[in-house]
């Protein structure tokens, strides 16, 4: 009973506030398409200073480490830019 609860307050929570879009020049983005282009490019930022710095070589996969932090860095910013 607490998860039907649960799930009616978050359906209502979802249609008081509806997500919205991006605008640039006409072209319409979904809100997470923005925070995984960030996150990708705060990644490559990271995989940059771990290069410069050497660091690289400890990991088995650097691919896997670069999908890891886009993954992380777009869930924070989803939490901090898109409203809820």
């Amino acid at each position: 009973m607490e998860t039907i609860t649960l799930l009616l307050t978050l359906l209502f929570t979802l249609q008081r506030h509806p997500p919205r879009e991006a605008e640039i020049r006409g072209v319409y983005f979904a809100p997470l398409f923005l925070c995984v282009l960030l996150g990708m490019t705060a990644a490559w930022g990271t995989a940059i200073a771990l290069s410069k710095a050497n660091l690289f070589h400890h990991f088995e996969n650097p691919l896997l480490v670069f999908l890891a932090f886009t993954i992380i860095y777009a869930v924070v910013f989803s939490f901090l830019l898109v409203p809820a």
